[in-house]
């Protein structure tokens, strides 16, 4: 491969990381979303109401509102999720809390 073509194709790699990285996040999110609606709205509904009534943020950890109980120990056993499912539900968890968290302190 000449120099041209390395530096048009190191461009266009460029280009298309340039272009896609912000929808990085929107790719995990679709996933987290798919999952949650395969795993766990049938019998816990929509996530926004789960996370507004049935989990809290305590130092930095989601924890069950009535239970106190870590959320990410109990997804360990509950809706047999793997390990990497786990911990991608626990951030979007937290992210959610965070955001109702920072809407309420409004």
């Amino acid at each position: 491969m000449d120099f041209q073509a390395k530096t048009s194709l190191g461009g266009l790699v460029a280009l298309t990381t340039f272009i896609a990285g912000p929808f990085a996040a929107n790719a995990q999110n679709l996933d987290v979303d798919k999952l949650y609606e395969a795993r766990c709205a049938y019998c816990h509904g929509e996530a926004v109401e789960l996370v507004r009534s049935r989990l809290v943020m305590r130092d930095g950890r989601v924890l069950g509102r009535k239970s106190g109980r870590r959320v990410k120990e109990f997804l360990s056993y509950h809706g047999r999720l793997r390990d990497d499912e786990v911990t991608m539900m626990i951030e979007e968890l937290t992210r959610r809390l965070e955001d109702d968290q920072g809407l309420e302190a409004r």
